[in-house]
Formats: C-alpha cells, structure tokens, sequence
C-alpha cells in the first residue's frame, strides 16, 4: 500500500492494482517500488485544484471499484487519467463530457487554462471544441457571467469565430463593453477588425466618451478608418445633395427672373 499525497491530505491505495491500471505508473514502476508517499501533484500545478471526489473516483477506478462521477468531478478526473495514462478512464470520461458538453463547458474551459506549464497532456488541454460550441451558439452563452472569467485569447477566438457568421447587434457591443469593464485595456485587441457595421459610430462615440482612459485606441484602427470613411462619404453626399438644391434653386431664380422682365 502506498499514498497519493494532496493539500496534506493522504490518500492510500493499492500500488499492484494501479501499476496494472495506469501506463505511466506501470512505465515508472521501479522508480516509486521504495517510495511511500507519492505526490498527487507537481508544482507546476498549483493553479489548479483537484477536489476530494475526484482523487477518490480515480483511486477507485485504479482498483476496478466502482465510483461515482458527477459535472462537478468529471474535469479532474479526466486530467488525472490523463496525467497518469489511465485509457478506460479517458474513454469513459469523454463519453461523460461529450453527454453533458453545455452543462460543463465553462468548467472545463476554465480548468484547462489554470495551468500555465502545459508541456504534457496537450490532447487534454486543447480547448477547440469547447470554443466551437460557444462560439456555434453564442448568443446563448453570452450572457453568462462564466464568460468573462475566459482568458482573452480564447474570447478572442470565440468573438471572430462568431463575427463570421453572425451580425453584429447591440447586445453583442454591450457584451464587449462588459469585457472592457472587467478586464480594462487589455481586452481592448477583442474590438480589434470586427466590423460593427451601422453601429460603428455609436461604437466610437461611446468608446471617445466612456472609456477614453480604460481603452487601447491603437486596437481600433481598422474599425475606425470604416468609421472614419462613413462619416466622409455621407458628408459628400449631403454636400453633393446640397450642391444640386443650390443649383436647381439658382436655375429656378433665373427663370422667374427672365419671366418677369
């Protein structure tokens, strides 16, 4: 018998069953043969936290018991069978999450970038998928509060995966000024290259007005030349149709003034 140790907390288990269960145990296994206490947990993995559930489910599957699995264990769980290169567990795990894939998708997005050191387990950390199905129905997601806690590269890539498609209204601006609110300059690059169409003045009004000392105007410079281009041309036009009222005006004088001599 040896011990998963986490947060201080030791967690036995049978070393035989989980050498037979886990290859990266089985691979390791004359390593940890002398070794009593065996880290759940490296140091490069602190920003996450694996809850009590999960670490227990895992050492019930390492010994062919059964366990419970819930959305709130389910994530963890499945990086530690991937961590540990446990493949039953991978299989059943992402049968699990692709069930119930909107209720856990925050989640998993979520837990998979608490860790900065992500040179193992690229498969599992690989958020594609999670990023499709908001960005597939993102006015469903939008108004989550869950989605101002995603780092902004992955808004990024929701933001123009879903620019593509779909047109952009007011709600979808009042989201970004909600990001901006939160998140300040930094989130400034996700106004970057959307067009907004016919709300693109009241965009630049807003950001002029509102958020001049919280807003990177640099991100703008696309949207703004469009803007910027607008306002010149329905400036032109009103000047072309002032142009051609003057003159009808002046011809229409000319007349009346020939008439009356």
């Amino acid at each position: 018998q040896k011990n998963f140790v986490y947060k201080g907390k030791k967690y036995p288990f049978d070393f035989d069953l989980l050498v037979k269960n886990s290859n990266y145990f089985f691979r390791n296994r004359e390593q940890f043969e002398n070794v009593e206490y065996i880290d759940l947990m490296t140091s490069d993995e602190e920003g996450i936290d694996i809850p009590e559930e999960s670490i227990e489910a895992f050492i019930s599957c390492c010994q062919n018991e059964p366990c419970e699995v819930t959305i709130k264990t389910v994530i963890p769980l499945q990086y530690l069978s991937y961590k540990y290169e446990y493949p039953e567990i991978i299989s059943n795990t992402e049968n699990f999450c692709q069930e119930y894939n909107e209720k856990i998708i925050f989640e998993s997005l979520l837990f998979k970038t608490k860790i900065t050191n992500k040179n193992e387990e690229k498969i599992f950390f690989d958020t594609t998928k999670e990023e499709e199905i908001i960005s597939n129905n993102f006015e469903k997601y939008m108004n989550n509060d869950k989605m101002i806690e995603l780092p902004i590269p992955i808004l990024e890539r929701i933001i123009q995966a879903n620019n593509t498609k779909d047109k952009i209204n007011k709600e979808m601006i009042n989201f970004l000024f909600k990001i901006l609110d939160k998140k300040g300059k930094d989130c400034s690059i996700l106004f970057n290259n959307i067009d907004f169409r016919e709300e693109n003045i009241c965009v630049i009004n807003r950001l002029l007005n509102e958020y001049s000392d919280k807003f990177d105007f640099n991100m703008i410079n696309s949207t703004l030349l469009k803007t910027t281009n607008q306002i010149t041309n329905e400036m032109n036009k009103q000047q072309e149709e002032y142009s051609k009222l003057f003159s009808n005006m002046k011809k229409e004088f000319e007349l009346q003034k020939e008439e009356i001599y």
